[in-house]
Formats: structure tokens, sequence, C-alpha cells
């Protein structure tokens, strides 16, 4: 996924920001049973199973922060990502005696939701070890 952020300006060492990504995921289901469906008569509880099944599908993401300045070289960051990879589905199912029907579990909006605090460090400005003191003459 590719993002892009834009720091909002700066105001009591506080960087407010936004951001937003598109990409590519590959949703894969794997390992997926079901000990719930009603395919026999009366009510009773069967057992299907299915193999992985995997898709690929157009990612995208936005993201909001805010940017705390420790010092002209140490950033605390704290953001939030909406981040959404589309549809996947399972692969075919199969019920508890071998019996197949065509059909697939589908999965529809598979989103995150993420808090992340973070820290940049900034290697342009380096901080001078010492500073020639202010001499005036006269």
């Amino acid at each position: 996924m590719a993002n892009a952020y834009v720091d909002l300006g700066t105001w009591w060492c506080i960087t407010p920001f936004i951001g937003a990504g598109v990409g590519g995921a590959r949703v894969s289901i794997s390992n997926f049973t079901d000990n719930g469906v009603n395919s026999l008569p009366f009510s009773a509880v069967s057992y299907a199973s299915a193999p992985t099944g995997s898709k690929w599908n157009v990612a995208w993401a936005a993201h909001a922060g805010l940017a705390y300045n420790v010092n002209p070289n140490l950033i605390l960051e704290l953001a939030y990502s909406y981040v959404d990879l589309g549809p996947g589905q399972t692969g075919v199912l199969t019920t508890f005696d071998g019996t197949t029907s065509n059909n697939v579990f589908k999965f529809k909006n598979i989103t995150s939701h993420d808090l992340k605090l973070g820290v940049r460090w900034n290697f342009d400005q380096p901080q001078p070890v010492y500073q020639q003191p202010l001499v005036r003459k006269g």
C-alpha cells in the first residue's frame, strides 16, 4: 500500500496530520469450519468445512493523528488508521458426509481500526553539542 501524509501546521509543538493510501490486498480465508449449518430436517446441526480461498482486492486507508515535537530531532506521534481490505471468501464448502453444493462463505467489509504510537527521529537537523558563547567587544 502506498501512503501519503500532509502536516497541517504546527502550534505549541503539536502538528496535526492527515493521510491516505491505496494499494492491493490478498485476502485469504483458511481453516474454515461451521458447526451450525441446518441442512438436515428438524433443525439438526451438521458440520461443514472449506479449503482456503484467496482473492486480490483494491485496498485503501485513511489516517489522522497528532505529532508532538519534543525537541528539533525527536517527535512523538499518536495516530489512527482505518484500512479497508475488501471482501473475502472461502473455498467450496463440503459437508460432514463429503457432499458439496458449490457454495462458498462470503465475508464483506474486512476492515481494520488501528491506534498507533510512534517515534520519529529527524537526522536533517543535528543538535549542536557545543555553542560558542556570545562575546561583545567595545
